[in-house]
């Protein structure tokens, strides 16, 4: 954790509170988006060991919530055309990880390529960046790859968005 560890904390415990209550249909943006993008930037801005002592607190359904934000981070970096927004989101998949089957999170990641190519920003120096914030070599891995994927293989369709 980097920035202001109190502010990451205090995100960290409202997003806490907020696990097993619905996220996904809510306004975009509000209170819960406002502090997962605070604990993604305190992430972001943390050294190596800062950030896996952050993803050690992180428990599967804050995990879902901060999966959860990715998502949401898609449709609103496309509405609003920001980059920022955008590797946010990207760096929140990596916090969250990819869970048992790596597969189910692709659909996150054909949202994020469709948006970055709407907004009209260098996608595979936007995947580059947000993999260079995960602390896992897989999930690094497929970001990078991704973009280089065939047409077919990327598009919303492909992955049943």
């Amino acid at each position: 954790m980097k920035s202001d560890d109190k502010l990451v904390r205090r995100a960290l415990d409202h997003i806490q509170s907020a696990a097993g209550k619905p996220y996904l249909p809510l306004p975009i943006p509000n209170a819960l988006d406002g502090a997962v993008s605070k604990l993604v930037d305190g992430f972001a801005a943390g050294q190596e060991s800062e950030r896996r002592g952050l993803l050690t607190l992180l428990n599967p359904k804050t995990k879902a919530i901060v999966r959860c934000y990715s998502e949401r981070m898609a449709s609103f970096g496309a509405r609003t055309e920001s980059r920022k927004d955008l590797l946010r989101g990207l760096i929140a998949l990596t916090m969250a990880g990819f869970g048992e089957d790596p597969r189910d999170n692709l659909p996150i990641v054909a949202l994020h390529y469709a948006a970055a190519l709407k907004v009209g920003v260098d996608v595979g120096k936007l995947f580059e960046e947000a993999a260079s914030f995960s602390l896992d070599p897989a999930i690094a891995q497929e970001l990078r790859a991704f973009p280089r994927r065939p047409e077919e293989d990327k598009s919303l369709e492909a992955m049943g968005v």
